[in-house]
């Protein structure tokens, strides 16, 4: 049974290249950069966007700030690289070009 997941996105507002270092420490299979300072991440649908913001140090300050956001619909323009990775990633099917 595949495993059921949530996408989030990362806004860096500030610090984007140490938020960068601890996503690819904390996620290195689970993350792609879409441009810089932001982020898709893949995780467990059980997992929060407090819980995202905790594990990459947003919540305290003590990496970057940052906008963790739950992505519960997608809609846009970008490289197919993008599209195929959310696809492999969470099982859906690609609705954007």
């Amino acid at each position: 049974m595949p495993t059921v997941t949530t996408l989030f996105a990362v806004i860096a507002v500030g610090n984007a290249e140490a938020l960068k270092a601890a996503i690819s420490s904390k996620f290195p299979d689970e993350a792609l950069e879409v441009a810089p300072g932001q982020w898709l991440i893949v995780r467990p649908s059980t997992t929060t966007t407090l819980e995202v913001a905790n594990v990459l140090g947003i919540y305290d300050g003590s990496v970057s700030s940052a906008i963790v956001l739950s992505i519960s619909s997608y809609n846009g323009r970008t490289r197919p690289a993008t599209w195929e990775w959310i696809s492999a990633k969470t099982g859906a099917t690609p609705n954007a070009t």
